[in-house]
């Protein structure tokens, strides 16, 4: 089984290479493989924005980029983005959240976070910071 991660894990273990260890734990423990990860379009592009305001090197970002690339890419098409919209009004979640969440349920895999905007919401392992 794969484990969906969110932006926040993948920028939180960047900042915080420590980080890495509770993530990797709690991967195993949700039955998943750190080398199988799903990877929602969106975040891709939060966790790119993040490298390109963050990080000054060009080697450091696209050896950064590359990471998140290796893994299972979920492209937003009209199927998951209904199922976005679905997500949004039955969670309250904003468009970007709404819609990593909705390709993670479109693999049938969890997601992890350490997005405090997830808390409480089905198929979501918030992590504490």
């Amino acid at each position: 089984m794969s484990v969906a991660l969110d932006s926040s894990v993948w920028i939180e273990v960047w900042k915080r290479p420590q980080a890495r260890e509770l993530v990797d734990a709690t991967v195993a423990e949700l039955g998943g493989d750190g080398t199988r990860l799903v990877v929602p379009a969106p975040v891709v592009f939060e966790t790119q924005r993040w490298l390109i305001r963050n990080v000054e090197d060009e080697r450091v970002i696209d050896g950064l980029a590359a990471l998140v690339d290796e893994h299972e890419q979920v492209p937003i098409d009209a199927s998951i983005a209904r199922l976005a919209a679905l997500t949004s009004v039955t969670t309250g979640l904003a468009h970007a959240d709404a819609t990593i969440l909705a390709a993670a349920r479109s693999r049938h895999v969890p997601l992890l976070t350490f997005d405090r905007d997830f808390d409480g919401i089905p198929d979501v392992t918030l992590l504490p910071r």
